[in-house]
């Protein structure tokens, strides 16, 4: 069926003498952010500068579900649905035990409530030396994060401080120390090399097991290290720039944790991936050249590998008591990461006349694209202990391709000088060629299918979730600026 059938949702509240059976409900999540900056700048001579300065900040997220519609029901229960059939966890069903009255009506909240709160002061200092061939920027910034969670339900499952109140207070001390300096051989040719080292704080949602209903942090909360490097060369004159980049940057220490279905334990389980590595480098080229008066001719292309360069380890906890379930490694080590072209190239020419007209063609074309991988199919856990044999442990661990592309694009514009602004029409046209097979994305998927053959259960990864770009589409844009 392609439409739900509304009138039997109804039919079966109205029958239901427990509350609802179906209702509609918004997670809510509502931002609150407030910051204080004082930045002071100081010249030192007429070629050195000093910039430093404090900044302080304080957000707060607050997350809860909230009933809209119970659809013709006159309550719903304030209980986990999920644990009712549940032989060791029937007993705690409520999701708030500081409320006596379980019963939900519209506009209530249910379910969770819960606040993310993060406060942050951060001192730096940045130094700036430009003369007529060279500039040269340091900057330095240090500080302090702490974070935490502010439970505002009392789950029966994690009664008391497990999740009401205040968890744990998470502290960080991220820094940043860059470095670029540039030269100029002359007014066409420019060289700069660039630094970085830097601790970053993770984001706070990755930081609890299930934020939702848990005040439980991860274990052994660190920070991020990214690391970086580009050396850049840019070429200037009077109908031609060029640039011309070579990078190296890496990030280390990633952490992310998921909610999910474990199939090989059939439990629902929070899972936290610590030690995760990310790795890119590569080159990049683009320039523009002015054909004539009225056109120019726009290129460029990058070649690059991106790659997750460490192992993480993998930790299955139950979702019902928080045991760990399995602990094990995966082989994420060279995997690629999804969706970024490690291959790409891109022209465009664009005619243009003084009298207001501009047409533009364009042709985009990647090459080298993968699917994001799973780090549950690569574990030793899945890929080793459940693969019966060397072709089951391959279709685990191997990442599939997506096809490479080719893309047109056009777009034609006219704008106006009218007394007291200027009109602009612009009418494109995106995937002129109307490709409607080309592949815009796609994921591997982390649950796992399994059945019985014979004395053995056979377990088999599911086929990879792909997305498709749009094919050709029309956008009209008309603006006017006064």
């Amino acid at each position: 069926y392609t439409q739900l059938r509304w009138d039997d949702m109804y039919a079966q509240n109205g029958m239901s003498s427990s509350g609802a059976v179906y209702a509609m409900d918004d997670r809510v999540e509502r931002i609150a952010q407030g910051q204080f900056v004082a930045d002071f700048r100081t010249t030192l001579a007429d070629d050195v500068s000093l910039r430093y300065g404090l900044r302080m900040e304080y957000s707060s997220s607050r997350n809860y579900k909230q009933m809209v519609d119970l659809m013709g029901a006159t309550h719903l229960n304030n209980i986990d649905y999920y644990l009712m059939d549940d032989d060791s966890f029937s007993h705690s069903l409520s999701n708030n035990l500081r409320d006596a009255d379980l019963t939900v009506r519209e506009g209530d909240r249910f379910s969770y409530d819960y606040d993310l709160r993060r406060r942050s002061v951060l001192a730096y200092v940045a130094l700036e030396y430009t003369s007529s061939r060279w500039q040269v920027e340091a900057d330095v910034q240090a500080g302090r994060v702490a974070m935490l969670r502010y439970g505002y339900f009392e789950k029966e499952l994690y009664s008391g401080v497990g999740s009401y109140g205040r968890s744990a207070k998470l502290k960080f001390a991220p820094y940043v120390v860059k470095a670029r300096v540039g030269y100029s051989f002359s007014p066409k040719h420019y060289v700069d090399v660039g630094l970085l080292a830097s601790d970053v704080t993770p984001e706070v949602e990755n930081l609890f097991l299930n934020a939702q209903y848990n005040n439980r942090v991860v274990d052994n909360p660190e920070a991020e290290h990214h690391r970086g490097a580009e050396l850049n060369y840019r070429y200037s004159s009077d109908r031609s720039q060029m640039v011309f980049s070579a990078y190296l940057f890496s990030k280390t220490n990633l952490r992310h944790t998921m909610r999910l279905y474990d199939d090989l334990s059939a439990l629902y389980c929070d899972v936290d991936v610590e030690g995760m590595g990310e790795l890119f480098y590569g080159i990049e080229t683009a320039g523009k050249f002015r054909l004539n008066n009225n056109l120019e001719l726009s290129l460029s292309a990058s070649a690059g590998r991106y790659i997750y360069s460490e192992n993480p380890t993998i930790t299955h906890y139950d979702d019902r008591d928080g045991r760990v379930v399995s602990r094990s490694v995966s082989y994420m080590g060279d995997c690629y990461i999804g969706g970024a072209p490690q291959l790409s190239v891109m022209a465009q020419l664009t005619y243009f006349t003084y009298r207001g007209w501009v047409l533009s063609c364009s042709g985009q074309g990647v090459a080298m694209r993968y699917v994001d991988p799973s780090v549950i199919r690569r574990t030793e856990r899945v890929a080793q202990q459940a693969s019966l044999s060397p072709e089951i442990y391959h279709r685990f661990i191997s990442q599939g391709r997506l096809s490479n592309a080719i893309t047109m694009d056009m777009s034609v514009s006219r704008w106006f000088d009218l007394a007291k602004g200027r009109l602009s029409l612009t009418l494109s046209v995106r995937n002129l060629l109307g490709n409607g097979g080309v592949e815009y994305g796609g994921y591997e998927q982390s649950r796992i299918r399994n059945y019985q053959s014979g004395a053995n259960r056979v377990y088999l990864p599911m086929d990879d979730m792909i997305t498709y770009a749009y094919g050709r589409t029309y956008y009209l844009v008309i603006s006017f600026k006064m």
